[in-house]
């Protein structure tokens, strides 16, 4: 009898250590791979599936919003589930309960109405008019943009004045390239950009461009968001804050800003 009691006692135990281990802290997540330096895919490939356990990294996927993410929930025990998609499609991965969290977002009055906001920030953004050198346009305010062409990427958010001009010609563009092949080719009079990821682009390109930047129009920050309504994404909101401060207190975050040669601008902004 003391064979079958000793097997009973170690099924109970090995029962009870499974059980003592959470299966449900998973975070499924969409974003986009072509916003560098914070968000950015290796290659052309537009669409990534992949599941990022603690410890470990995305393959052909990096940058400094990423970085931070991935940390903040890893250091909360928490498993990414991740889908790299263009923009507009994550946005619509969240509203169709496809994923839980999006990320990096800006907040503006219509999508207020329709998402949750984490507190801690993902990183701040610069709203700026990129165009040609020898261009006359030179901005003072919104009225100086009246009968100009625009071009702006398609699902991003720029200043509130920006969005709700009357007065200008707003062209949608689907990449930051197409955006400054408009601008080269004279198809448009300016890009407004994110300043930090469009200087990127602008400085990582072989054919150079002469381009001149406007002051800046505004300046956001980006977070993460879940669908409101959504009781398990406001939590996961709430974890990432509480992930973040632990990377902050740890040093961890400074690290993840010296890696990519940002934490320093970034730290003047914030404060």
């Amino acid at each position: 009898m003391k064979t079958p009691c000793k097997l009973l006692v170690f099924f109970l135990l090995a029962f009870t250590s499974l059980c003592s281990y959470p299966t449900d802290k998973i975070v499924r997540i969409s974003t986009l791979g072509d916003y560098a330096p914070f968000c950015m895919i290796a290659s052309d490939t537009t669409d990534i599936f992949q599941t990022i356990r603690i410890g470990k990294d995305a393959i052909g996927f990096s940058g400094y919003a990423w970085d931070v993410v991935r940390e903040s929930f890893h250091v909360m025990g928490y498993t990414i589930k991740l889908r790299i998609v263009p923009w507009p499609r994550s946005l619509y991965n969240v509203k169709a309960g496809n994923s839980d969290i999006v990320f990096p977002i800006s907040v503006n009055s219509t999508r207020a109405k329709k998402f949750n906001f984490s507190n801690e920030s993902v990183l701040p953004v610069n709203f700026v008019i990129y165009s040609l050198k020898e261009s006359s346009l030179t901005f003072n305010d919104m009225h100086s943009l009246n009968g100009l062409v625009i071009a702006l990427k398609r699902g991003f958010n720029y200043s509130e004045q920006f969005n709700q001009a009357i007065g200008i010609n707003k062209q949608l563009v689907s990449t930051i390239k197409q955006g400054f092949k408009m601008l080269a080719l004279r198809r448009v009079d300016g890009f407004i950009g994110y300043e930090q990821s469009w200087d990127y682009y602008l400085n990582t390109r072989r054919n150079k461009i002469n381009i001149k930047k406007s002051p800046t129009l505004g300046r956001s920050f980006e977070y993460l968001a879940a669908l409101k309504g959504s009781h398990k994404g406001l939590g996961l909101l709430k974890i990432f804050d509480s992930g973040k401060q632990q990377l902050q207190k740890s040093g961890k975050l400074q690290n993840i800003g010296d890696k990519w040669s940002i934490s320093q601008g970034f730290a003047a902004i914030e404060n």
